[in-house]
């Protein structure tokens, strides 16, 4: 998940992922629930959100809008990143006004 950041591909699926690795989707989301103590959505969101706090810290793409940020980790909307405040407890744009301000 981590090497290939599947997470970022907006339309990643339990089958999607289980025909990447060869086993039935129940199997990958019986694992994700066991291991992860997460549900499929919740586990690529908290990937997705961390992606997005290294891009907005990051130099090089700091100066992204949140739409866009959103848009390179996976979320096809600016409103579907409302996960972001659930896993980081903070907005995208708290988030990048606290990063600057620690700096």
């Amino acid at each position: 998940m981590e090497d290939k950041k599947l997470f970022t591909d907006s339309l990643i699926s339990v089958g999607k992922l289980a025909k990447l690795v060869g086993e039935p989707a129940y199997v990958v989301s019986q694992v994700i629930n066991e291991k992860m103590e997460a549900s499929f959505y919740d586990w690529i969101a908290k990937y997705r959100v961390e992606e997005a706090k290294r891009l907005m810290t990051d130099p090089k793409t700091s100066q992204y809008t949140v739409e866009q940020i959103a848009e390179e980790v996976g979320y096809n909307s600016k409103s579907a990143f409302k996960a972001f405040k659930k896993f980081a407890g903070q907005t995208p744009s708290e988030f990048r006004t606290n990063s600057i301000s620690e700096n």
